[in-house]
């Protein structure tokens, strides 16, 4: 059975200054690759010191050896070209395309792994993201058809990369891979459609393709029992639709969705009544996403109400805790304000935990 992992977190951490410096400086060709990879080593040290620290129950290198989230799949598939889009949202688009057909020369996670191993004995999980979020991120209009004639054809040969990976990682000892899908919420029931410029006529109908291509990939992971695999559902900050339809989307998603556990985004008391959970299939967890992120967290009572709420729907052994959204530093904001926001975010999820549930992390 895979481990429980109350006190969880989405994975992204912020990068502190000397890391962002080191990364900047590689891009621009001021330093080399052995520099850049010394400051990563370096700020990965740090942060899982600070993660055991605060006593959270999985671990994460942050993220940090990646310049930007699209680095792991640019590096390792042939086939992708770079591109600016200023005017789509880096949630959902990349700069980079499908311009021809994919050909993987490398492993995305594999020189993550090995720092982990050798530097924590904490479980670690690691963070790559689901075939249709990287198949809308990668699709281009006008450019992407020659080689892939749909996003669902793109998809379906992205899902065989990553059930080779993930399968990889497990077999390499990795306690808990995680990926993560924030297109499910634009697509849901078609209301959101429009942020992926793409010529779509039914919507509604492709989440529904997406999700079997990303059930099949996921269905094909070779993974032992004691292993955790996740699926992270977040949200869309620019669709402001009525919380009813993100609790729709939960239940299908939890019902369907073949992982060990499901991270759902909660945002304001008011928004949720967790009745989404009452589909919470026998032997799934689902890890509440509570905590503020971005700014001060919740009272540890306002945080274990809404919990205690959340049990009133699903077994509470079924249940765990986690930050909003994942750590991603904010353009103009001080990063040394931010890192303190981090960790008092972190520590209220392993206080709540250790409150609400006893030692049992």
């Amino acid at each position: 059975m895979a481990n429980v992992y109350r006190a969880d977190h989405v994975g992204t951490l912020i990068k502190p200054n000397f890391l962002l410096t080191a990364q900047v400086d590689f891009a621009a060709g001021k330093s080399d690759a052995a520099a850049r990879r010394v400051a990563e080593d370096a700020a990965i040290s740090e942060v899982l010191v600070l993660q055991k620290a605060v006593v959270m129950s999985i671990v994460t290198d942050g993220e940090y050896r990646r310049a930007h989230p699209d680095e792991p799949y640019v590096n390792a598939l042939e086939g992708l070209r770079r591109f600016e889009a200023p005017s789509r949202s880096a949630t959902l688009h990349s700069a980079y395309a499908v311009c021809g057909t994919l050909r993987q020369t490398s492993r995305l996670a594999e020189r993550e792994v090995s720092f982990l191993k050798d530097k924590t004995q904490s479980p670690f999980k690691i963070c790559l993201m689901s075939p249709s979020a990287l198949a809308l991120r990668f699709y281009r209009p006008g450019l992407t058809e020659a080689a892939y004639r749909t996003v669902c054809d793109l998809a379906t040969t992205l899902g065989d990369v990553l059930r080779s990976e993930v399968s990889a990682l497990f077999q390499e000892g990795v306690p808990y891979v995680q990926l993560s899908s924030p297109a499910y919420h634009a697509l849901f029931e078609g209301v959101g459609a429009n942020v992926f410029h793409l010529p779509v006529k039914n919507p509604a109908a492709l989440f529904e393709e997406l999700l079997a291509i990303d059930v099949t990939a996921l269905n094909g992971i070779s993974k032992p029992s004691s292993a955790t695999l996740a699926m992270q559902i977040g949200r869309i900050l620019e669709l402001s639709d009525a919380s009813d339809r993100y609790e729709r989307m939960a239940v299908r998603l939890l019902e369907q969705l073949p992982v060990d556990r499901v991270l759902l985004e909660y945002g304001e008391p008011r928004e949720h009544d967790f009745v989404s959970l009452k589909a919470l299939p026998a032997g799934k967890m689902a890890v509440l996403g509570l905590v503020r992120s971005d700014d001060e967290p919740e009272e540890i009572g306002a945080v274990i109400d809404r919990v205690d709420k959340a049990a009133r729907m699903a077994e509470e052994h079924n249940l765990a805790l986690s930050p909003r959204r994942g750590f991603c530093n904010a353009p103009g904001r001080d990063v040394a304000a931010q890192l303190q926001t981090q960790h008092r975010s972190l520590l209220r999820v392993s206080e709540v935990v250790q409150q609400f549930w006893g030692l049992e992390l």
